[in-house]
């Protein structure tokens, strides 16, 4: 009789040794019990949980991929100090993800450089009760968090403003030198009193007290933004342009700045690279008050008054800025004051 290698009588059943009555290795009645066997429902039960988070995942995965790409740009952005489109990014991430302690530790850094504090309060407020280990990014969160605070009027501030009302006659003056005499580190009383002495065009105690407030906080944008100026006024063109670059290191995307240097080069004929800086503004930010005044004079300058006065029309309803911008521009336009 002939065996396989194994020993194995291949015309008999290989589970009960049986002769087989068909071809193949078992007979027919062990071929029966095997396909009778039944699946346990334990395992139908896994096997559908299984299945069903995999059509989960596959449902979310392009959520998160999505999530993941903008935090990736996000953060690269924040790291080369482009912090508009940082911000951008990780809006995007927040809108899914709004728990997210790293993202909004980022998003809190971003606003305080774009000077959105709306924004960075909203975010602050959200994520006030999180914990992190990233230790080293919330505490840069709450650096910028202090240093807004810093540069915003104090309580005591704004109850002196409520009394006396807007710092811009003497008397009101006297008061306010009263109250930082009283109050030295009071960033924004002294700010308050270096704007006044601006536009009474007091050059000398300006700089002066620009440069105490640059003393103790030389990234301080808002003392950075007053040096410029003034240098500006005073046909320092070059030392213009340093200040605002300055401003550009702690923010590439700062409209204030770039807008600046187009106020820089409109003072000195440069109208080319004046248009420039302008667009570059408006392009990072239509809605910023100085990149419509930007665009305003640019326009102006280049002979399409209707153009200027359009951007004119859209000042009093940005989100960002100085509220003095649309009057200030309003005399230029109309011939009151000579801008160059």
């Amino acid at each position: 009789m002939e065996t396989t290698v194994t020993g194995q009588d291949p015309n008999k059943c290989v589970i009960c040794a049986q002769p087989k009555y068909a071809d193949g290795k078992m007979c027919s009645d062990c071929r029966n019990k095997l396909t009778e066997l039944s699946i346990p429902s334990w395992v139908k039960i896994f096997a559908a949980s299984v299945l069903c988070l995999m059509v989960i995942g596959i449902i979310r995965m392009p959520k998160f991929l999505s999530a993941c790409m903008h935090s990736a740009r996000g953060e690269k952005a924040q790291k080369e100090h482009r912090y508009k489109t940082a911000e951008k990014e990780l809006t995007y991430v927040a809108a899914m993800f709004p728990d997210n302690v790293e993202n909004n530790a980022r998003l809190i850094i971003c606003c305080g450089h774009n000077l959105d504090y709306k924004g960075m309060a909203e975010v602050s407020q959200r994520a006030a009760d999180e914990k992190s280990e990233e230790l080293t990014l919330i505490d840069e969160a709450n650096d910028v968090i202090h240093k807004v605070t810093a540069s915003l009027p104090s309580p005591k501030l704004d109850s002196l403003l409520a009394r006396i009302g807007r710092p811009d006659k003497p008397s009101t003056i006297d008061s306010l030198k009263e109250f930082i005499a009283l109050n030295p580190d009071d960033f924004f009383a002294s700010f308050i009193l270096a704007n006044y002495y601006y536009d009474t065009q007091d050059w000398t105690k300006t700089d002066s007290i620009t440069n105490m407030l640059l003393s103790k906080d030389p990234e301080n944008i808002k003392a950075l933004g007053l040096m410029a100026a003034i240098k500006r006024e005073n046909k320092q063109y070059d030392s213009a342009i340093y200040f605002y670059d300055k401003m550009l290191e702690w923010n590439a995307e700062l409209p204030e700045a770039i807008s600046g240097k187009a106020r820089v080069e409109l003072k000195r004929n440069r109208d080319g690279e004046a248009k420039k800086f302008a667009e570059e503004s408006y392009a990072l930010d239509s809605t910023n008050s100085a990149s419509l005044e930007a665009m305003a004079l640019v326009d102006y300058f280049s002979g399409h008054r209707s153009e200027a006065n359009k951007m004119l029309a859209c000042i009093p309803k940005a989100t960002t800025g100085d509220s003095m911008i649309a009057a200030r521009v309003m005399d230029v336009l109309n011939g009151k004051t000579k801008y160059r």
